[in-house]
């Protein structure tokens, strides 16, 4: 019998499709993805809220809003030397006319908790006031970037006080033991000896005597010496040597005090025989040395700020600060919720409640007779349209409010309050909500 081999023919295995399944993995994986995100966001997105009224509006925030002491100090730097300070108190305690009555050492806004880690919104002019100061009509020649009437007292002080022959390293020592003790240590200039030392001093510091117009007329009567001069002339008793040496010698010093006032660093007084430093020889710059906040209900007890950023330019108006401790206060139950905040303008409407919370006056306002400090809320109307900036209305401020947050009658904030007119009220203006998130990232 004949075996019979049959051969077994199998079809190819065909490789299976991974790039299909690789596009359906990933497709159901993105799926479960987006489905848990909605549910997440569904559960955990915080709807925005309506408070009642005022009432419920002022006792939400009352104690968010806080006030806001910022205390600075001036440096000094007299004819390029190293800047020095010393105490505001004995700088602003000095000549005080009507004029300068309102001059201090502190400056006090409004401010108002945006985050659980103790940040504060508040303006820049509140941190920084020095920055915002613009030079008026009357002084806008000057040379200096803006005039301040403050500074200017303290420039005066300083010549009175501060005679140009001092050692440059005790200026800041016989500065504040003059104004201590109310006593200038300025000594009048009646010999020739001390021109020349200040004549010496100003061409070894590299000044250049250029010809300028004086600040003031010399007090050398060169007039009197012409009138001496005809007198003697007539006179055969006059010896023309002796004149000649003592006219040379007047004109030499009247000379130098011509080029000592024209350096801009040292002048002569109008009306005594005094050298004093030039106003363009101060410096005097602004420098913050503290920033601090006190709560609603709390008996004066500030708490310690750090800076940490300012809005550029002067457009937006804005500061971010927060509490050294870098956490909400216990008594704080409640922050201004951004997310909760109105920040498209199309939803600021003329005509619309605009409600302010916040430290009009500062401690005058804000201080209770049993000596807590109490929070005040005022009330009134969106008068214009939002310029993508700023925001007008009606609500009532002043000074110390700047800072306050603008709510609607939800209590959702819409702006910051930051500018007025001090001649009258109603017109207030407030930076819009939107420009807060540029401080916070």
């Amino acid at each position: 019998m004949e075996n019979s081999t049959t051969t077994e023919i199998t079809q190819p295995i065909k490789p299976r499709n991974n790039k299909k399944k690789i596009i359906l993995i990933s497709s159901i994986c993105l799926v479960v993805f987006f489905s848990l995100l909605f549910i997440w966001i569904k559960f955990n997105k915080k709807e925005p809220f309506c408070l009642k009224d005022e009432t419920q509006i002022y006792d939400y925030y009352k104690k968010s809003v806080v006030l806001v002491k910022n205390t600075y100090t001036y440096e000094i730097s007299i004819n390029g030397s190293e800047p020095f300070s010393i105490d505001p108190k004995l700088l602003l305690s000095q000549k005080k006319s009507s004029f300068f009555e309102d001059f201090k050492k502190e400056i006090t806004g409004t401010g108002f908790f945006v985050s659980e880690e103790g940040h504060i919104v508040t303006n820049h002019h509140v941190v920084e006031p020095w920055f915002f100061k613009k030079a008026d009509e009357e002084h806008e020649n000057e040379d200096e970037e803006y005039y301040d009437p403050e500074i200017a007292n303290i420039k005066s002080l300083i010549i009175e006080n501060i005679c140009p022959t001092t050692d440059p390293k005790k200026y800041k020592e016989v500065l504040k033991n003059s104004l201590k003790d109310g006593v200038s240590q300025i000594n009048l200039i009646d010999d020739e000896e001390a021109i020349n030392q200040l004549y010496k001093m100003n061409t070894e510091n590299g000044k250049t005597l250029e010809n300028k117009e004086a600040y003031v007329s010399t007090t050398l009567d060169t007039s009197s010496m012409e009138n001496d001069t005809s007198n003697v002339n007539n006179s055969e008793e006059f010896e023309t040597e002796e004149y000649n040496e003592i006219r040379n010698e007047g004109d030499e010093i009247y000379e130098k005090k011509i080029a000592l006032q024209n350096s801009k660093i040292y002048y002569f007084n109008e009306y005594e025989d005094k050298i004093e430093f030039a106003s363009e020889a101060i410096k005097i710059t602004c420098k913050l040395i503290d920033t601090s906040i006190a709560l609603h209900g709390s008996n004066s007890d500030w708490l310690k700020c750090k800076v940490i950023k300012l809005a550029e330019g002067t457009d937006i108006d804005l500061a971010l600060l927060q509490l050294e401790i870098e956490t909400l206060p216990e008594e704080v139950e409640n922050i201004v919720d951004l997310e909760n905040a109105v920040e498209s303008d199309s939803n600021i409407k003329p005509g619309s409640e605009a409600i302010l919370i916040g430290y009009p006056l500062g401690m005058e306002l804000a201080k209770s007779k049993k000596g807590d400090l109490k929070v005040q809320i005022y009330d009134g109307k969106i008068s214009k349209e939002s310029d993508g900036i700023k925001l007008q209305y009606s609500t009532t401020s002043t000074h110390g409010a700047s800072g306050s947050p603008i709510f609607n009658s939800c209590g959702q904030l819409i702006a910051v309050n930051y500018s007025g007119y001090d001649f009258t009220q109603g017109y207030n203006f407030g930076i819009v909500s939107k420009h807060i998130h540029s401080l916070l990232n």
